[in-house]
This record gives structure tokens, C-alpha cells and sequence, in this order.
């Protein structure tokens, strides 16, 4: 079977929808640049390797409509396919971590989050330590024990469980302002149920929303939201999970 040879209609209609993708990226219009497609962008992003299943759980999007952002990244190039190993989704491009940056930066400035920012951030780091040190005690314990003589998870959620209540107070006055915040004291809580009716693996556990991903997910959407890193400015001694 041969391709089928490209007409000048074709070069046309590639040109003529490159020339609307330029003209809505210069007049920041379109819905590229909506606050839907950047929540998508940012989950594909503080996820590591995005679907269309873990950006709707992130931004709270139908499966179908994260769908639509994501291959509307896609098109654009600030997002592609990655295939390795048992890795199988989406991943920002060189391009999509300067347009996210970009787009978060101008959103943060627009409806003037920078202080209630700086706030919870401050509030966040005064108990980071303590959620990252239980975390961290419950990985090197599951590891080092065969699974019929695992540590007993009941001190690991009791300390997981001193977090809860304050997320949500923590985070209220950032939630206001950019509601993409919403979701962790809601996922966290979800999770920390989940290990306490006896699934363990929704405390630390990797592809799932368990403690460990959304209070690590929280931290980095904090840090980046302000232009920071998780190096700078650290108020714990302990390293982040």
C-alpha cells in the first residue's frame, strides 16, 4: 500500500492551521490557553507521565474532556506519546515545561495568589517533616520485612491522620483563589480512608493517589506555583518526599 502523495490543498490546510495556532498563542485566545487546558497540563506534569485517566482524576475533568486538552497539547507539541519499559502515556516537551511555567506564572499573577501562596507554603513546611518522616519510616519497614511480618500500619496512619484536619484550613485562602488546589485535602483524606479500612498500599503507594503522591504532588505544586524549587527555602531539614 502506497501513501497517498500530498496535494497542495494538503500544504494549504497545514499552513492555514499553523497560521491560527500562531495568531491564538500571540493573542493568548483560544482554548490552548484556557485555566481547563493549563489544569491538565499541570496534572501531566506533576503526575510524571500522564493519561487521560490520571489527568481527569487530577483536574476533575470527564475522561473524555481531559481527552480533548490532551490531544489539543499534543498538537500543539508541548506534550508527547512516551512508550518505555511499563511507562505508557504523556509527557511535557521541552516546549510544555516553558509554556506551563509560563501560563502558571501569569495565572498566579492575575488573580493575585503570590501571598496566600507564600502562606500555606509556610504552614505547609512546619509539617512536612513530620508527614515525611512517616512515610519514609513506613517504605523502609515494608521493604525490609517479608509481607507476613509487615509493620503494623496503625502508628503510620495515626501520624498521616495529624495532617488531615489541617489541609484543608491550609490551603482555604489558595483554594479561593486558584481552585485546581481543591483536590488534595479531598484525595488525601480519600487515600488515608482507604489505608485505614486495610489497603496499606494508599499510604506510600506508586500509580494511585495514595498519601505519599498527593501530599508530594501538593508540595511541588506549591513550590512551582511561586517559582521555586523544592531546594530553596526549605523550613524542615528533612528531604521531601
Amino acid at each position: 500500500m502506497t501513501a497517498r502523495r500530498r496535494t497542495g490543498s494538503d500544504r494549504d490546510g497545514d499552513t492555514d492551521a499553523r497560521a491560527r495556532f500562531l495568531r491564538a498563542r500571540a493573542n493568548r485566545d483560544g482554548p490552548l490557553y484556557s485555566d481547563a487546558t493549563l489544569e491538565v497540563l499541570r496534572a501531566i506534569r506533576l503526575s510524571g507521565v500522564g493519561s487521560f485517566e490520571s489527568a481527569a482524576a487530577r483536574t476533575g475533568q470527564e475522561k473524555a474532556q481531559a481527552s480533548v486538552y490532551i490531544m489539543l497539547l499534543a498538537t500543539s507539541e508541548y506534550i508527547t506519546s512516551l512508550k518505555f519499559d511499563q511507562a505508557d502515556g504523556w509527557v511535557l516537551t521541552a516546549d510544555g515545561y516553558d509554556f506551563e511555567r509560563e501560563q502558571v506564572q501569569e495565572q498566579v499573577a492575575r488573580v493575585g495568589a503570590a501571598p496566600a501562596l507564600t502562606a500555606a507554603l509556610e504552614r505547609f513546611e512546619q509539617i512536612n517533616g513530620w508527614v515525611v518522616g512517616a512515610i519514609s519510616q513506613w517504605q523502609l519497614t515494608t521493604l525490609s520485612r517479608s509481607p507476613e511480618h509487615l509493620w503494623d500500619p496503625e502508628p503510620v496512619i495515626a501520624d498521616l491522620a495529624v495532617a488531615e484536619p489541617v489541609l484543608p484550613d491550609l490551603l482555604a485562602p489558595v483554594i479561593a483563589l486558584l481552585p485546581r488546589f481543591g483536590r488534595y485535602p479531598t484525595q488525601f483524606s480519600a487515600a488515608l480512608d482507604r489505608a485505614r479500612r486495610g489497603e496499606t498500599e494508599w499510604i506510600a503507594g506508586i500509580g494511585r493517589l495514595s498519601c505519599h503522591t498527593v501530599w508530594a504532588e501538593l508540595h511541588e505544586d506549591l513550590l512551582s506555583s511561586l517559582g521555586r524549587h523544592r531546594n530553596e527555602d526549605s523550613v524542615t531539614p528533612q528531604e521531601s518526599v
